[in-house]
């Protein structure tokens, strides 16, 4: 698929009635530099509200995602917003954006041989982890204040057994892993 053009998401994927599993997110070519609205997203998989529904065993793979570059509004090109158990975000390119890969209270998120690179500096977060027993492996991540960062600031989720190995990480401002 090519996706452009659009105000808010590229793709996006939620369980509003119920758990499900296995979806797949693979092969897209997307151009969000036409996002206008706050919190746009590339590719956004996403449980119900308050998280009462989850994705479970889910892969997001092989996609190419350009992202606006600016300030405003603020992007993610890639978010699992699940508590669902069991996701790969894999083998993706993403270029631009505040937060390239956001694993939002997502337990068992691999995040594994991506390539992401102009991440602005206002948000600034390559990977952003906010969940158990993650891993971040063999990623390239250029750009932005924070390489990989693992946070649970804002939810009750511990950031227990965590993983961060094998990345190659080129001009973070501030630190490459936080």
């Amino acid at each position: 698929n090519r996706l452009s053009g659009f105000q808010l998401h590229g793709v996006y994927f939620q369980c509003a009635a119920a758990d499900v599993s296995g979806n797949r997110i693979l092969d897209n070519s997307i151009d969000g530099t036409s996002i206008t609205n706050a919190n746009g997203n590339g590719i956004l998989l996403a449980g119900a509200a308050a998280y009462a529904n989850n994705q479970n065993d889910f892969t997001i793979s092989r996609n190419i995602l350009v992202m606006p570059t600016t300030a405003t509004p603020a992007t993610e090109g890639i978010t699992t917003q699940t508590l669902g158990l069991g996701g790969t975000v894999s083998n993706n390119d993403i270029t631009g954006s505040q937060i390239g890969i956001s694993g939002d209270q997502c337990p068992k998120l691999l995040v594994q041989g991506n390539r992401i690179q102009g991440i602005s500096t206002t948000i600034g977060y390559c990977v952003e982890l906010n969940n158990n027993n993650g891993c971040v492996i063999g990623n390239f991540l250029s750009g932005g204040n924070y390489g990989v960062i693992a946070s649970n600031a804002s939810n009750a989720i511990t950031l227990d057994r965590i993983q961060v190995s094998g990345n190659r990480f080129v001009n973070q401002v501030v630190s490459c892993v936080y």
